[in-house]
């Protein structure tokens, strides 16, 4: 790979991750954008960050870390800034969002939305006058809709998703924009990743979201009951396969102007993982499964329903009906296999690390 000079407006599950292989793949320059945060600075939660990460000297040198805010104009960054970015960034790559399923729609708008469109602008600014290459969005599988039935096609949007939450809408009108600008001239690259969770061999990870919080829960024993069809399909994506997808796009430049789902073309079904031992305590009972309609939670204990309550923003991706084309994401890297021996690695790593319990508490 030529040394790239790249901003990168995101250091969360999949930009964190992305960190790493940019600095090692060639001499590349990263500027880091990251905001101040609670009590600690832009400049603090980076050097966390490095550390997490083992960063070296050498490569923490080729960081610039960038006090901003997606959710401003100009990304928060002063005139000068802005100058230097648009005069030498050859890659912008967009991986900052609000993740959280439960998110409110204010906060999906400012961040995915407007947050996209702010993107958008500086790179439009990098474009025209500057040196930039190419723009890589990380979109998400789920501007599908979670509660939709269909095929999602790769190079297009659904005309009429049925979004679950404000996160897939807010992903979806971040998408509508970004692919606007593309079609306008800028040069794109879409990824949409389904449910990004561990390593194809290891099953590690650093954020247990998306299917853990809810396998936690099932795993307690204090669930007996769960509104989900055994035969709807999980779609899952190992985290090393998402970074790999995008780190492979950078040196395929017939990539441009395309969109890949980062998915696996044959899924578990609900049942598999329900199945799975490794995320059950030994002793364990498991909840039975029971389609929606014949799901009735009077039969549940008070807490058994606010167990549930809890993790309800699972439930349309436990009864999904969708599924997704792949076939540019084919071409461009081989797809993973999801398989029970795959969901096996993830519930032992989540044990190993202390998510899950190894016995019956």
């Amino acid at each position: 790979m030529t040394a790239l000079r790249i901003l990168l407006t995101g250091t969360g599950t999949i930009g964190r991750e992305l960190l790493v292989p940019l600095l090692r793949a060639s001499s590349n320059r990263v500027a880091v954008l990251m905001r101040d945060r609670r009590r600690r600075s832009a400049q603090q939660r980076a050097d966390a960050l490095f550390r997490e990460l083992d960063l070296t000297a050498s490569e923490r040198a080729r960081v610039e870390v960038l006090q901003g805010d997606v959710t401003c104009a100009g990304l928060g960054l002063d005139a000068a800034a802005q100058v230097r970015i648009i005069e030498d960034v050859d890659l912008i790559i967009h991986t900052a969002a609000a993740t959280a399923l439960t998110a409110d729609r204010a906060l999906c708008d400012a961040v995915n939305r407007a947050g996209t469109a702010n993107v958008l602008g500086l790179a439009e600014r990098c474009y025209t006058r500057g040196r930039l290459k190419r723009l890589v969005h990380l979109s998400t599988a789920l501007v599908a809709g979670g509660g939709s039935a269909t095929l999602a096609c790769e190079d297009e949007l659904p005309a009429t998703p049925a979004h679950a939450n404000h996160y897939e809408w807010s992903k979806y009108e971040a998408e509508r924009i970004v692919r606007a600008a593309m079609h306008a001239g800028l040069p794109v690259t879409v990824f949409r990743p389904s449910m990004v969770v561990g390593e194809t061999e290891t099953g590690r990870t650093r954020d247990f979201n998306v299917i853990y919080p809810l396998m936690r829960i099932m795993a307690s024993g204090y669930v007996t009951r769960f509104p989900a069809d055994p035969r709807a399909r999980i779609h899952l994506a190992p985290l090393d396969f998402v970074v790999g997808a995008i780190m492979r796009s950078l040196d395929a430049a017939w990539t441009v102007g395309l969109t890949f789902h980062l998915t696996a073309p044959d899924p578990p079904t609900v049942a598999q993982l329900f199945d799975c031992d490794a995320f059950f305590p030994s002793g364990v009972s498991r909840p039975q499964l029971y389609p929606p309609a014949e799901f009735d939670p009077s039969a549940c204990t008070p807490r058994e329903r606010d167990l549930l309550e809890s993790v309800s923003f699972c439930f349309p991706y436990f009864n999904s009906r969708l599924s997704f084309e792949t076939r540019n994401a084919g071409r461009l890297v081989p797809l993973p296999v999801t398989d029970s021996a795959y969901l096996t690695r993830l519930g032992r790593y989540a044990v190993e690390s202390g998510y899950l319990q190894r016995t019956a508490g």
